[in-house]
């Protein structure tokens, strides 16, 4: 059983608040197992016939921030030792809506091409039981934003 998370803290970190990784060079390499799903983010990106962000002058941030994040992930993320064999990567994104709900979850790029795995299911639970974030703002106003968590293994 997997409980800590060290190995994903500063990508997370790093998706979550760009301003992290200034400075840093943080190349995308895709693997020839990982395939995108396309329909986790549509275009345009809408909740509701609302545009959905990704940036936003104030970022959605979970309750209590990124080490609240953090330790939530910790508590709840468990792998069996099974699964731990495998090494690689994949990405959850879900919608932080204007009232801080967690919406529309799904595996945005996965280990595989015609099926979600079992750490994958694990991971769209959590985000699901994941509390409600603090909402973004733009112009001082709340908006729908997307959130992208790497989590890699």
């Amino acid at each position: 059983m997997l409980t800590g998370l060290a190995f994903i803290f500063s990508t997370i970190l790093k998706t979550i608040n760009p301003s992290f990784a200034r400075g840093y060079a943080t190349p995308e390499i895709e693997t020839f197992f990982q395939q995108k799903d396309t329909s986790c983010i549509p275009f345009p990106d809408l909740l509701e016939d609302q545009p959905v962000f990704r940036i936003a002058d104030k970022n959605a941030e979970f309750q209590g921030g990124m080490t609240a994040l953090l330790n939530f992930l910790g508590k709840n993320l468990h792998f069996k030792s099974d699964v731990m064999n495998f090494q690689g990567s994949f990405y959850v994104t879900f919608i932080v809506d204007t009232i801080g709900n967690i919406r529309n979850e799904c595996i945005y790029e996965r280990f595989l091409t015609n099926e979600i795995t079992p750490m994958e299911k694990e991971v769209l639970n959590i985000v699901k039981r994941m509390p409600a974030w603090i909402p973004a703002e733009l112009n001082k106003k709340k908006v729908n934003m997307r959130i992208i968590l790497p989590i890699k293994l």
